[in-house]
């Protein structure tokens, strides 16, 4: 007997090992339930199971009585896990619990368990006879409360149970993990009967519970791997089709940078050809003598003009093609604003004649202070442009969310002509403009500068109703 007690011992170690093992498999990849269902159900077992055997191995039954409350612990354990690994490897057979059903499953099994374990008026199996002084109703409680332990048990466990052998017709897992608890079950029933008929033989369910560990641990083994296999499969054939997503997107961006490539090319050609005509006249004037020396003045401011012009168009083209290169730091926005606004406004005829009203509170992005300047201070130019008879020009910061981040939200209002549906649709388009003097790119530039910072850019215009434009970007 001392034998079989070290057997049943080391038959319990081996259940709480298998515990352990795939309880940091399930920690490793929490969507496979399987393995914390499994998990349960051998720390279910292995407290049984090496409960039991200090149990046997104790002298009297006083000194088992708390060993073998705590088999009851673990055989609840035990049922909850059963349960969870049969629907899980028996997908629409099994009645699916929910989380309340499951709670309220575990709370009551937890304290019929608590009940037996840890009321000391409850002898378990006990073969001596109660004391003559014992009140009566207690051997009838105990046995009400182990009955509806069992029963609830049986409740829980049984439709699981019953949709595994459904499933087992369908799927090889779930065939295996039936033989396992038909192995169980048949040995359970011979323990009990033996136990009913007072006959001593070799208890057989702690050694049959360990074959049946082993084989649904080999199930659960195959599962792993075959997932781990078709993930690997799965992740191959992904960085397949990313490549070659990859490669068609390569071909895309060279066709259209080659179409803007063309498009600039003629843009690039008429804007430059109308001043350089403009500069030949001009040329060509001065070199006939001009009359009177105020023809002469005007020529050279022409020339100078013009020559300003194609200057700040090439500037422009560089600042539109130049990579952006940046040096993110915590910006105050209102220092920022307020200094792109008052640069801003020098291209409004009369600055005196707009108002402005700057109020950003505390807004504070991460990105780079002359970047931003620059885009706040093109959107205050043109805001001043479209106010040539003066207005108001009103700047303020919400707060906002930008792709699940937190972010200020920065307006700049103007009470100007506003656009057209035509002129809105293509006001980001580079080299479009309204304006005769523009080169198109500033706002082109700005929505750059933007997306550099990971930021969003938003107009909103109505003909004769001012234009709003709205600068998104993350908060430091």
């Amino acid at each position: 007997m001392h034998l079989l007690h070290t057997l049943t011992a080391a038959w319990g170690a081996v259940q709480l090992h298998l515990a352990a093992f795939f309880g940091l498999l399930w920690l490793r990849r929490r969507e496979d339930v399987e393995h914390a269902a499994f998990s349960a159900l051998t720390a279910g077992l292995g407290v049984y199971a090496l409960a039991g055997s200090i149990a046997g191995s104790r002298p009297s039954p006083a000194e088992a009585d708390p060993w073998m409350r705590l088999q009851v612990a673990g055989a609840a354990l035990g049922m909850l896990g059963m349960v969870e690994l049969c629907r899980v490897l028996a997908p629409g057979h099994c009645p699916r619990m929910h989380g309340p059903a499951r709670l309220v499953a575990c709370v009551w099994l937890g304290a019929l368990a608590a009940g037996l374990v840890f009321d000391p008026a409850f002898p378990i199996d006990s073969p001596d006879p109660p004391p003559i002084q014992a009140p009566r109703t207690m051997e009838l409680r105990l046995d009400a409360v182990g009955s509806v332990l069992a029963t609830s048990g049986l409740v829980v466990v049984a439709p699981a149970l019953v949709g595994l052998l459904r499933a087992a017709r369908h799927s090889g897992d779930a065939r295996r993990c039936a033989v396992a608890v038909c192995l169980v079950g048949a040995c359970g029933t011979h323990d009990l009967v033996a136990q009913l008929a007072h006959v001593r033989v070799v208890q057989l369910l702690d050694h049959a519970t360990l074959v049946a560990s082993m084989l649904v641990a080999t199930v659960l083994l195959r599962r792993h791997v075959r997932a781990e296999h078709e993930l690997g499969v799965r992740t191959a054939q992904l960085e397949h089709e990313t490549e070659l997503l990859q490669r068609a997107q390569d071909e895309l961006v060279r066709r259209e940078q080659l179409t803007a490539i063309g498009s600039l090319s003629a843009t690039i050609a008429h804007e430059v050809r109308n001043p350089l005509a403009i500069l030949k006249n001009a040329v060509a004037g001065l070199r006939r003598a001009p009359a009177t020396s105020d023809d002469h003045a005007l020529l050279l401011e022409i020339v100078e003009e013009e020559t300003s012009r194609l200057t700040r168009l090439l500037n422009e083209l560089l600042a539109y093609a130049r990579p952006l290169r940046l040096r993110p730091e915590r910006v105050e926005m209102a220092v920022v604003l307020a200094d792109a606004v008052a640069q801003g406004l020098q291209a409004a005829r009369d600055p005196s004649r707009i108002q402005i009203d700057l109020d950003v509170g505390e807004a504070a992005v991460r990105g780079d202070a002359d970047l931003l300047r620059q885009a706040f201070a093109s959107l205050a130019e043109n805001a001043a442009q479209a106010m040539p008879e003066g207005g108001s020009l009103v700047v303020r910061a919400r707060r906002a969310r930008l792709e699940g981040r937190r972010a200020w939200a920065i307006a700049m209002r103007d009470s100007g002509e506003g656009m057209d549906t035509l002129v809105r649709s293509r006001a980001r388009d580079p080299f479009f403009t309204t304006r005769p003097a523009g080169t198109g790119l500033g706002l082109a530039i700005v929505e750059r500068i933007v997306r550099a910072h990971g930021g969003r850019l938003d107009i909103d215009s109505r003909y004769g109703a001012g234009t709003t434009v709205t600068v998104t970007l993350p908060r430091a």
